[in-house]
């Protein structure tokens, strides 16, 4: 009887601490809080979508990218996020057709090491309304956030 016992007592052990490590992995891929990603900023032409301005920000290691932020004096359209997965592999994490209001969190969960955000729109408006894009519309800035290690 007393084997039989620990043999149980074991093994509720062995289930709490899979469990207790399964907590930690939760938080670890992204199941805790956000921070403001720390890397660098380019801003410029993308080769890869004519002469479209984007921004490539650089993360110092690979992390769950969880929002970004744009910032702009005016709503924008037409924008694509990418997130790299790989050396050479960009996946797109979200593609905004519609206006979106400057600060709006765009809300994506991807791991990678470099975030490109391109705003290809070079008009404004509907239909036979239809005007250059102005400076009030472009993103100025934009922020992520990743996952808390």
């Amino acid at each position: 009887m007393l084997l039989k016992h620990k043999v149980a007592s074991t093994s509720f052990l062995l289930l709490a601490f899979a469990g207790m490590n399964g907590c930690a992995l939760l938080k670890a891929v992204g199941g805790g809080g956000l921070e403001r990603a720390e890397g660098r900023l380019y801003v410029g032409p993308m080769g890869d979508f004519g002469g479209a301005v984007g921004y490539l920000f650089t993360l110092n290691e690979p992390r769950f990218v969880r929002r970004i932020v744009l910032h702009s004096a005016a709503p924008v359209k037409n924008v694509d996020v990418y997130v790299r997965v790989g050396r050479d592999e960009w996946k797109v994490a979200a593609q905004l057709k519609k206006p979106v209001d400057s600060r709006t969190p765009i809300e994506i969960n991807m791991r990678g090491d470099v975030v490109r955000v391109v705003q290809k729109s070079i008009t404004w408006g509907s239909g036979d309304r239809y005007r250059p894009r102005t400076n009030r519309n472009l993103i100025r800035d934009i922020e992520v956030f990743v996952a808390q290690q």
